[in-house]
């Protein structure tokens, strides 16, 4: 009778502490990294990216970049940005793509691309140098100088535009006007 009492008794105890280790929420976890616990906010949201939770695995991503009670890790970063990313998680896209662009050597061409088509500036840059150069693609001058001209016709940055001016007229392009003289 008193190993199954002892029995009950741990698997009550266990039962609890499952139970409120499921309770955390991701506002817990907010909280614990607020007041600087970054142990327990990670402890928080691995479980609940686990079972994806877009926000956790975003602040898990936030947790491996900055160095947050662990060792700064850039590609555990990126691998929960990503996972955030996939839920849907548009902020985690950004940082994801900026933790890319870092090295913009590493990224595959068919990602600068996607990510040109989604407005990113460094992106667009980087392809237009490539295509220019032929470094890793096909010499594709048409492409560099469509690349330049749209970040003319999209970028308010005075300074974006008058880097793609520059590189227009290192190809000979003079008729294209980024900005005012």
């Amino acid at each position: 009778m008193k190993r199954k009492l002892t029995f009950l008794s741990v698997l009550l105890v266990w039962s609890f502490q499952t139970v409120g280790a499921m309770a955390q929420n991701l506002g817990d976890g907010i909280a614990a990294f607020s007041l600087q616990d970054y142990e327990t906010a990670r402890a928080i949201f691995e479980p609940l990216a686990e079972n994806g939770d877009g926000d956790a695995a975003f602040r898990l991503g936030w947790i491996y970049e900055g160095g947050f009670g662990v060792a700064r890790d850039p590609v555990q970063a990126q691998a929960w940005y990503g996972r955030a990313a996939q839920h849907g998680h548009s902020e985690a896209k950004q940082r994801l793509l900026e933790l890319q662009m870092a090295d913009p050597k590493a990224m595959s061409v068919a990602r600068l691309e996607e990510a040109a088509a989604e407005g990113s500036v460094k992106a667009k840059i980087e392809l237009a140098r490539l295509y220019a150069a032929g470094d890793g693609v096909a010499l594709d001058k048409d492409r560099a100088r469509s690349l330049l001209l749209s970040l003319c016709q999209e970028q308010t940055s005075e300074t974006i535009r008058a880097y793609a001016q520059v590189a227009l007229e290192a190809f000979g392009d003079e008729t294209h006007v980024c900005v005012e003289q």
